[in-house]
């Protein structure tokens, strides 16, 4: 096994979403999932008229991210999500940070921090008198970049 530190991987079901609110006081969320963690680098193809090569070159342009979603059960008092949501007429810009952690919760095993992050969407749950399940929430993020941090 090529350069392996522990036999299995690590489960996606540990982890931690934390903020900082507008008092600058960090805000740890309970959190049920969290999707769109990911970048992609844009290429575009360029090929000159007097290249003798017609294969076009591959340039690549910039980076882009796309938007994050974070899901969790509605609590009694916390409207965390709600609140940064509907922060005066535009919401202000935040790191985001999300940690995966294995067997110890107190040591993140992986992090990524969503840069000058800002609420796109807010999605409350729905209701439904006929069911059982449990009231959801969700807020969408967009964001200006994703440091991943590998810890050992």
């Amino acid at each position: 096994m090529a350069n392996q530190v522990n036999e299995y991987p690590l489960a996606k079901n540990q982890f931690r979403v934390r903020w900082e609110d507008s008092n600058k006081k960090t805000v740890e969320l309970s959190c049920t999932e969290v999707s769109g963690l990911d970048g992609t680098v844009e290429i575009k193809d360029y090929r000159t008229g007097n290249s003798p090569n017609l294969a076009p070159r591959r340039v690549a342009i910039g980076r882009t991210w796309p938007d994050v979603t974070i899901k969790r059960g509605v609590f009694k008092g916390a409207s965390d999500f709600s609140e940064w949501f509907n922060k005066g007429p535009v919401p202000d810009q935040r790191k985001v940070t999300i940690t995966l952690h294995g067997n110890d919760l107190e040591k993140p095993i992986v992090i990524w921090e969503l840069e000058k992050a800002v609420p796109k969407a807010f999605k409350s749950t729905d209701l439904n008198a006929g069911s059982n399940d449990i009231a959801m929430e969700e807020i969408t993020f967009a964001h200006e970049g994703l440091k991943i941090t590998f810890n050992k």
